[in-house]
């Protein structure tokens, strides 16, 4: 996945990312409340060699301060193992007059980095424990040094530990850190939040984007457009998406693409997908100068069929004259799919059907067809016979890979030839709205074609017709 594509990701699943991050805070928050209060006092040793850089041995090197210092550092390396052996404890625990190892847990002896300084710091619940602890490790690590670093028969050691910093008992608490703990938590859930939506998109066979869509699919990906809203109406923000749509179908086609009627929009899964990007096409073609006519062959949708339609004029019940929904302004007739019927199969397969859609091919430029959409039925595969292509509607985050491979192959057995696909979603899914993508491409260079074609659809070469009046339908 590409940046621009985990960017995407991350601005679809947000909320996701967001209730993680916030899951990790408490997370800390708890951790915090949980863990008990701890105090800490600590004092330095400072490792001295007194047999080293007198005035009598400033002149030879193995003798020098430098060389003392080196000395030193090198065996307050021993004096830290010393202090994490089980003995050492048992010793400090008998100076606080103790026995075992209950209290003395929290002791830790470091060497300050670059330096000839020995750490020690003992930790317990409370201050005066603490402070106890760190003077009692720091005596018996006096005694042992002194104790091991005397030759035999000589008085002075080798290295004398000094005290430079004394014990104090804690003004406030060590631990727990609050702060420290609920920034790791959030960092730490976001983290999470952030790879399991990556994952997630990366193995989700769900389209999200044109570059997937096209890649999978190998078919020009038209246009990316809105998500319909709560009306299923075109609105004035997605008329700009479908013209660039149309123009995409003239593009591909070589001016001759969006010529062929009828056209039959037709989603992958079963909604209001279809009749949503039939309606824009449709009304991008009438902005055009065309005579268009849009035909609802929607009979499975549970919806009231109020209106005299297809049904009416395929079982002789009236005339085409009598159900047609003129053009309005610059919109498309409408042809509605009537009364309800318990065999839409029949009307689709009716020599009836095939004589309306003649008719409706003779007196419109443009004939845009929608059904149900899905795969459940096979109206599709019914309505490719009377319809010269096919666009194929795809919901971002919604559509599977399977189930849009099951309908282009329905598709394609039905002899159907297919112009695109056209992928319906929110504009905040992807980066920009519009995108012209061909299924030859590589996932690499569909990335970076998104939004080539977001700026005014200029007229083809030689193309006159949006200077040409509207034809009225002969109706």
């Amino acid at each position: 996945m590409n940046p621009a594509g985990f960017v995407a990701v991350l601005r679809a699943r947000w909320i996701v990312v967001g209730i993680a991050s916030t899951l990790g805070a408490l997370a800390g928050v708890v951790f915090t409340l949980l863990t008990p209060t701890t105090f800490s006092s600590s004092t330095q040793l400072f490792l001295t060699t007194p047999g080293w850089g007198y005035p009598t041995t400033l002149g030879n090197s193995d003798s020098s301060p430098f060389q003392g210092d080196q000395f030193t550092q090198q065996r307050a390396g021993t004096y830290t193992m010393l202090a994490e052996g089980s003995d050492f404890i048992e010793r400090v625990a008998a100076r606080l007059g103790e026995s075992g190892f209950h209290g003395v847990e929290g002791l830790s002896v470091r060497v300050v980095p670059d330096t000839v300084l020995l750490e020690i710091t003992g930790t317990a619940d409370s201050a005066d424990r603490a402070f106890q602890i760190t003077n009692a490790a720091s005596a018996e690590m006096d005694e042992t040094v002194r104790r091991l670093e005397t030759p035999s028969g000589t008085l002075i050691p080798i290295v004398q530990p000094l005290t430079v910093v004394t014990a104090k008992p804690a003004s406030e608490p060590a631990g727990p850190a609050a702060i420290p703990n609920v920034l790791l938590g959030l960092v730490l859930g976001s983290a999470f939040g952030a790879t399991w939506v990556t994952f997630a998109a990366a193995r989700s066979r769900k389209f999200t984007d044109v570059g997937r869509l096209a890649s999978w699919t190998g078919l020009p990906v038209l246009e990316f457009v809105r998500r319909p809203p709560v009306d299923d109406q075109v609105d004035s923000d997605s008329r700009g998406s479908f013209a660039r749509l149309q123009f995409n179908r003239e593009l591909i086609g070589g001016g001759s693409g969006a010529r062929e009627s009828p056209v039959l929009v037709t989603a992958a899964e079963e909604g209001p997908n279809s009749a949503y990007v039939a309606q824009g096409v449709a009304e991008a073609s009438s902005a055009l100068g065309y005579s268009v006519v849009l035909v609802d062959c929607d009979f499975r949708t549970r919806r009231a069929h109020v209106e005299p339609g297809v049904t009416d004029i395929v079982l002789a019940h009236a005339d085409l004259e009598e159900v047609l929904v003129p053009a309005r302004l610059q919109g498309p007739a409408r042809l509605t799919s009537g009364s309800a019927t318990a065999t839409p199969e029949a009307v689709l397969e009716s020599e009836s059907f095939r004589r309306l859609m003649g008719t409706l091919s003779t007196r419109y430029d443009r004939v845009v067809v929608f059904d149900s959409g899905g795969t459940e039925y096979v109206d599709s595969g019914r309505l490719v016979q009377v319809c010269a292509s096919v666009i194929v509607v795809v919901e971002s985050n919604s559509t599977e890979r399977q189930t849009l491979v099951g309908k282009i192959d329905d598709l394609r057995l039905a002899g159907a030839r297919i112009e695109g696909s056209v992928l319906v979603g929110n504009p905040n899914e992807h980066e920009r709205r519009s995108a012209f993508v061909s299924g030859t491409q590589d996932a690499a260079a569909v990335s970076g074609a998104v939004g080539t074609t977001d700026r005014p659809t200029p007229p083809l070469e030689g193309d006159t017709r949006t200077r040409r009046s509207r034809r009225k339908a002969n109706t």
